[in-house]
């Protein structure tokens, strides 16, 4: 097996993109790989911030019930509208933490999707449909098995990247 990995920087406005082109050679066949990844401090920011909310949450809710035990005072309507807020915001905002793409690898078959907690295949035909609206900073990309939020400004060759996925699966609507 023969494997050759060609790594190239592109500066673009405010981030360095990282794109790498591997190709390897199987047997007689040539197969082409495109990886399309995040720079890797916008994941470890993603990691810091996902591991901070648990923390808090967790921290919040056992120190409350440590002081209800200790006390033995009841919930108060003000401590469930504070749990409530707080609900609602990682509502919002643990969505996009954790089902946002680190990474797409394109293969023959399908595509490889990682992202912060698992990394799933999804083949071309399987794929349903791709939203990609201007107001928003997501690509929202619907697979058989997951629903794979995209984002345009941290993927390099985003443009790149939907031709592609247009053009391998024929089935988009």
């Amino acid at each position: 097996m023969f494997l050759l990995t060609e790594s190239t920087y592109i500066k673009s406005v405010n981030q360095v993109i990282y794109l790498e082109m591997t190709e390897s050679k199987k047997k007689g066949s040539n197969s082409l790989h495109n990886v399309y990844r995040r720079p890797a401090w916008k994941n470890i920011t993603r990691w810091l911030a996902f591991i901070m909310i648990i923390v808090l949450d967790s921290a919040l809710i056992g120190s409350s019930v440590r002081s209800h035990q200790s006390l033995g005072v009841l919930l108060s309507v003000k401590e469930l509208l504070s749990y409530l807020i707080i609900l609602l915001l990682n509502a919002l905002v643990i969505p996009s933490i954790v089902f946002e793409i680190d990474s797409i690898v394109i293969e023959s078959d399908g595509m490889i999707f990682k992202n912060l907690l698992f990394s799933t295949k999804e083949k071309w035909e399987n794929l349903i449909s791709v939203y990609s609206p201007i107001y928003l900073k997501f690509a929202i990309l619907r697979g058989s098995k997951f629903i794979y939020l995209i984002n345009k400004r941290d993927l390099g060759n985003f443009d790149e990247l939907m031709k592609t996925i247009y053009q391998k699966a024929k089935n988009l609507k």
